[in-house]
């Protein structure tokens, strides 16, 4: 099957894109009122799913339109396969904000408080993988550069990734000091950081399940008070907020408050 680069959109994807602006006008007002009204550390998870979902699809989108008006049709074509390609990468991110529908019980609720805190935990990981990863990779890259050649960087950060995954490839050392070095890494990512990882983890999780009443509570009252809407008394949800973005917002500008109100 080939890909016919100036098929126009069908339903469907008209649909989809439709959803997607509608939802990255909502997410676009939750951070401007987020940063009017309180702070960037009110930013949660899903805000951060939602966004780069958003980003996913909108490149997508760009790169359907360059597809369907290029020229060249192996360009069009190629544009148009990446713009799949992009969208296919969406799936993941949407099937996991399914998660948020079933927030209100209890116990899938607190697994979220559980999954928010341990990643908050875990910057000190993160902050020792990227020193200690920035230290290996240069030690790497110039045992390789040793002889005048460096076109192995690409391969080293891949093979340093593998070994962190647990999937080390011992045969991609180009001499016999980076297979010792490679064998360092491998040991302190392990024993060492992995270790690190996990006693975090266990501390958030034990954190958490000890008061997970308390703390689910105040999860649900956030949540609650992040739906609030205030001083805005009537709401367009998505996709109904495209309605008021193109057909209703724009009369607030040469209309009076009170006519505006009867008009929303």
């Amino acid at each position: 099957m080939t890909l016919d680069p100036r098929h126009r959109f069908d339903e469907w994807e008209i649909i989809l894109y439709g959803m997607a602006l509608a939802y990255s006008f909502e997410d676009i007002d939750k951070i401007y009122a987020t940063l009017r009204f309180f702070t960037w550390r009110a930013f949660s998870f899903w805000l951060l799913v939602s966004v780069i979902t958003d980003a996913l699809l909108i490149t997508a989108f760009t790169l359907r339109i360059v597809g369907i008006f290029l020229a060249n049709e192996d360009t069009a074509a190629q544009f148009k396969l990446e713009s799949f390609q992009v969208l296919s990468c969406v799936a993941p991110l949407i099937w996991m904000k399914i998660i948020t529908v079933f927030d209100g019980f209890k116990y899938i609720g607190t697994m979220q408080i559980c999954v928010a805190r341990m990643l908050r935990e875990s910057g000190i990981f993160f902050v020792l993988l990227a020193i200690v990863g920035i230290g290996f990779a240069q030690s790497m890259y110039a045992i390789d550069a040793a002889d005048g050649h460096t076109d192995r960087g690409g391969l080293i950060i891949n093979n340093l990734i593998q070994g962190l995954l647990g999937s080390p490839d011992f045969g991609g050392a180009s001499n016999a000091w980076a297979l010792w070095i490679y064998y360092f890494w491998n040991i302190f990512t392990t024993i060492v950081l992995l270790n690190i990882l996990i006693s975090l983890f266990s501390s958030a999780y034990e954190d958490v399940t000890d008061d997970a009443a308390a703390h689910f509570l105040a999860f649900f009252a956030g949540k609650t008070i992040a739906m609030i809407r205030a001083p805005d008394q009537f709401v367009y949800p998505a996709p109904f907020n495209l309605i008021e973005t193109f057909f209703v917002a724009p009369f607030e500008w040469f209309m009076s408050k009170k006519r505006y109100a009867k008009v929303k």
